[in-house]
């Protein structure tokens, strides 16, 4: 009974070994014929100009006004960032207990308010929140705390930061724009550290909306 046991043990574990290196191997070959092919981990880097951003599985608030202004169905459980509605789409990646993430949300506040005043700039240029280790809970009470005016989404699986990049250290800006097929997902620039002067923030958001990736330095975006 033990040696008929042990065969049936055997026997299965070498199933499950089969299934998978079949599933890697499947995974290798698909990942060969995509167009934007996913780097393995060993050769990950930060995102910059000319990249495209990954799929980054989100959980927005149910906050009813944040779902509509990022042009999101009411039912729609799981969120693609990529699936908002914007011509340019400002990702300011934080962390709600990093002190300068507090400085940068709040000059993106004062930016959401001056886009909003602006009607042909309204709808084309959105900002979005992503709170990388925090929780629902925390990326809401933030967002009440500071009196934001965008959404602060958490990342509650943690996948950003791997997708985003090994080193990334909030605060961290990425600023995506729809491609020819009308998609967001091309990275037109990126920008680690505070931009505290909502103007100078403001100002390069429409230098963005029209400028080739990588083509406008960090420097003459935002006056350094």
């Amino acid at each position: 009974m033990a040696n008929e046991s042990r065969t049936w043990l055997i026997h299965e574990l070498k199933g499950l070994i089969l299934i998978g290196a079949l599933s890697l191997l499947v995974a290798i070959c698909v990942n060969a014929f995509r167009k934007d092919r996913i780097p393995w981990v060993d050769h990950r880097r930060t995102l910059r100009a000319g990249d495209v951003l990954p799929y980054i599985p989100l959980y927005p608030t149910k906050d009813a006004s944040h779902r509509k202004y990022l042009g999101l169905p009411p039912s729609q459980q799981v969120l693609p960032i990529t699936d908002t509605q914007a011509e340019l789409l400002a990702i300011e990646v934080l962390n709600v207990y990093c002190f300068t993430c507090q400085s940068q949300a709040l000059a993106f506040n004062k930016v959401f308010q001056l886009i909003d005043k602006w009607p042909e700039l309204k709808g084309r240029i959105k900002i979005v929140g992503l709170a990388v280790g925090n929780t629902d809970e925390e990326a809401d009470d933030f967002r009440k705390q500071y009196g934001l005016k965008f959404p602060v989404i958490a990342d509650v699986d943690g996948r950003a930061p791997q997708l985003l990049g090994p080193h990334l250290a909030p605060p961290f800006s990425l600023y995506i724009r729809r491609d020819a097929s009308g998609k967001l997902g091309p990275v037109i620039a990126t920008h680690e550290g505070v931009v505290e002067d909502p103007q100078i923030l403001f100002d390069g958001l429409i230098k963005l909306l029209t400028a080739e990736p990588g083509s406008t330095s960090i420097g003459k975006l935002f006056g350094r």
